[in-house]
């Protein structure tokens, strides 16, 4: 399992480039370029634990990290391509779960 936090990872890591590459040369209003580079930076800070999961063995850490930059990233970016928020009240629950992948990557590896 650990193999495929790694391989997630590195695609999640990978995707931040092109996402803030569109963000910055897409044509975006200012708000919404300002959402947008919220949504690549907690991307990346949710794919780096799911890097370290991969060297430390810790499936409860990436998993966290999966769903946590799911529920985070994918609303934020929907909405600012739709103009729609109603799923925008996912994301805390995103963030808890990033929250939670680095105290699992501290406290249980």
């Amino acid at each position: 399992m650990s193999d495929l936090y790694f391989t997630i990872g590195c695609c999640s890591m990978c995707s931040t480039l092109l996402f803030s590459t569109y963000g910055y040369h897409g044509g975006l209003a200012y708000e919404q370029q300002l959402k947008w580079d919220i949504a690549v930076k907690f991307q990346q800070f949710g794919s780096i634990p799911l890097l370290l999961a991969y060297k430390k063995k810790n499936p409860y850490s990436g998993g966290l990290a999966i769903a946590g930059t799911t529920l985070f990233c994918l609303p934020l970016y929907y909405s600012v391509l739709s103009e729609d928020t109603k799923f925008n009240k996912l994301m805390p629950y995103g963030g808890f779960a990033m929250m939670a992948s680095w105290i699992a990557l501290g406290f249980l590896s």
